[in-house]
């Protein structure tokens, strides 16, 4: 025989049967938790977590009464995971049903791949009465990459009579207006090939239609999602060929989920009824779930009034109104004031009401605390302000009624009236006998005549 090869073998064995204890290193040899039903067989997963380079281990195994290894050929049944290479060889000692001595190591010296994971599946199964019990692990090496044994704390983990399958949103946060794409995730130990659950959404989340999908986990399954009139939605997965879900853990399905502009601080979804089938059509009925979704406030971000400068006459009123940007904003309330209320008032919906001639500024603040504004410089003009003694040379200006009456304007000069946006509505040349033009009340208009121009108020 090789010389190596025999070198390697006589480390095996003396690892198996009488390894001598080293310093202890930052590594875990460990089995993850699970659970068996009665008359259940399936596999335990052993995993390690090492700093260091691994060329193999060793450990003694003890199961609780009532679940008993798979053995053939007088050994315990068992795999190595991809982290080991195909120079691995596994050797095992089944010293009873439930108690065994397990190891595996590299004939090439070639360490194990990755810092975590699994590296070993061993097969157990459940008797009739398994009531659960205490799995142990003692007597634990590992190899070095010095070839080195390094001595591991023993290791219990409790081992339940029952499967734990979990079906769930894990909780999620998202801003108003956005659509998010969210998973619902299927912990099992139970192989299911089939579900249906109820949704319930707060107001405010909606399911974006057709926007379900089948995560990895499916192998041939179709999901769909019909909405009922109280709220629901009911989600719905199958497989046609009655395949159960690939692996035990992670997301089954994701979808979109989308929240109104006007949704903020923290809701549920909740998920009912959630009913799993297995292969042989039995039904699991899987715990109530709820999801925490935390919906951040969007504050704003500016606000611009429908006027920056506005002039207006005694008794006048004139209605100002806010854009508010961004248009998903939490909250859109302003808040309205008037830095001088003797001049100018304005109301909670922004109207401004004059109140005596002079200058105010009315202000429109964001409720939200962001203390974003806007600003309306506002102009307060007295009745009849610049009609009262107008006169140019013999030229005079009067008012009566709705009429505004050009007095000796010499004979062909031109007068005209405007309205405050610069519209011209009248123009006529004098003959020598007075101009007269009809306009409204309450209103300001812009009078010329030869070189001269004045604003008229009229009440």
């Amino acid at each position: 025989m090789n010389k190596s090869i025999l070198q390697k073998l006589l480390l095996v064995l003396t690892l198996l049967f009488g390894a001598m204890p080293a310093a202890i290193a930052a590594d875990r040899l460990y089995v993850e938790t699970s659970n068996f039903e009665p008359g259940e067989t399936k596999t335990i997963s052993v995993c390690i977590e090492n700093g260091q380079p691994v060329l193999g281990f060793q450990f003694d195994i003890a199961l609780p009464d009532g679940l008993n290894f798979v053995s053939s050929d007088g050994k315990a049944v068992c795999t190595l995971s991809s982290r080991a290479n195909s120079s691995y060889t596994i050797v095992s000692n089944l010293i009873s049903i439930n108690h065994a001595r397990i190891g595996s190591f590299s004939l090439s010296h070639t360490p194990l791949s990755g810092s975590e994971g699994p590296v070993m599946e061993i097969s157990v199964t459940a008797s009739g009465n398994f009531a659960g019990g205490t799995l142990s692990l003692s007597g634990v090496l590992l190899v070095d990459a010095d070839d080195n044994d390094v001595e591991l704390p023993d290791f219990e983990v409790a081992i339940g009579n029952q499967h734990v399958d979990k079906f769930y949103i894990p909780d999620f946060s998202m801003l108003p207006g956005e659509t998010k794409e969210v998973a619902v995730v299927l912990d099992n130990e139970t192989p299911f090939s089939a579900f249906q659950t109820d949704i319930y959404l707060p107001e405010g989340l909606s399911i974006v239609d057709q926007s379900l999908v089948m995560a990895d986990r499916g192998s041939g399954h179709a999901v769909s999602a019909k909405a009922y009139a109280d709220g629901r939605v009911r989600i719905a997965c199958l497989s046609l060929n009655n395949s159960t879900f690939n692996g035990s853990k992670g997301p089954l399905v994701h979808m979109q989920i989308a929240a109104s502009d006007d949704i903020s601080g923290e809701v549920a979804i909740r998920m009912e009824n959630s009913i799993f089938s297995t292969a042989d059509a039995r039904e699991h009925l899987l715990s109530d779930a709820a999801t925490r979704v935390s919906i951040a406030a969007v504050p704003v971000g500016s606000i611009t009034l429908n006027h920056s400068v506005a002039e207006i006459i005694v008794k006048q009123t004139l209605q100002l109104s806010a854009t508010i940007l961004p248009t998903n904003a939490t909250v859109k309330d302003i808040v309205w004031s008037s830095n001088n209320p003797s001049v100018a008032t304005v109301d909670e919906y922004g109207l401004v009401t004059a109140i005596s001639q002079g200058e105010a500024i009315v202000t429109a603040v964001a409720a939200d605390g962001s203390d974003v504004s806007a600003e309306c410089s506002v102009s307060v003009i007295d009745n009849f302000s610049g009609v009262s003694g107008i006169s140019d040379n013999d030229v005079s200006v009067r008012i009566e009624n709705s009429s505004i009456i050009i007095e000796h304007l010499p004979t062909g000069v031109p007068a005209s009236i405007f309205n405050i946006s610069g519209v011209c509505f009248g123009r006529q040349y004098s003959t020598g006998e007075d101009i007269v033009f009809e306009v409204d009340r309450n209103t300001v208009y812009i009078l010329t005549f030869g070189e001269k121009s004045y604003k008229l108020c009229l009440q």
